[in-house]
């Protein structure tokens, strides 16, 4: 996140990208970060490369998550 003061006004900013890529495409993790630099050269951007693998384990976790808590209401 940045801190940006404009008009007075206080305001934060920040310029997430998260994107599915596969495991070992390298060209195409690249070409996703290039573009960013390219489309917001002076902004806080962040970038979030998954996997497959890696979202499917997200998703699990917070299925386990949503019933552990939903078993003690």
């Amino acid at each position: 996140m940045k801190l940006e003061y404009e008009n007075g006004i206080y305001k934060l900013t920040d310029y997430v990208i998260k994107q599915i890529v596969k495991k070992d495409d390298e060209d195409t993790r690249k070409m996703i970060i290039e573009y960013a630099k390219t489309r917001f050269p002076m902004k806080n951007v962040s970038i979030e490369l998954y996997d497959e693998e890696t979202i499917e384990e997200i998703i699990d976790l917070g299925i386990q998550e949503y019933l552990r808590r939903h078993r003690r209401i």
